[in-house]
């Protein structure tokens, strides 16, 4: 059920391209296009999101690692099969 594709990419960002904080609704606006926002996750409040626009000016990274990324099994094992299962039987019977 969970997908296993995911992939972490390490992304190399040169100190010359100006990062903007803000939020995520902020980064979208057309008048907000800067090439690097950072965005508070909105999963995970203690942590940043980066949203890179390429297309605008002053833009520059490049990708330095990219590796797997696996979820903790105990997210994916048993105990939540076990509380998903029923939650899917419903679904399929309506």
């Amino acid at each position: 059920m969970v997908p296993d594709d995911y992939v972490v990419m390490t992304i190399d960002i040169p100190d010359s391209v100006p990062v903007y904080s803000g939020s995520a609704m902020e980064a979208k606006a057309p008048a907000g296009m800067h090439p690097v926002w950072k965005a508070r996750s909105a999963i995970i409040s203690q942590e940043n999101n980066v949203i890179l626009f390429p297309e605008a000016s002053r833009f520059g990274a490049r990708i330095v690692a990219v590796e797997p990324f696996r979820f903790d099994p105990r997210l994916t094992g048993r105990i939540l099969q076990q509380v998903w299962k029923p939650a899917l039987s419903l679904e399929r019977q309506s």
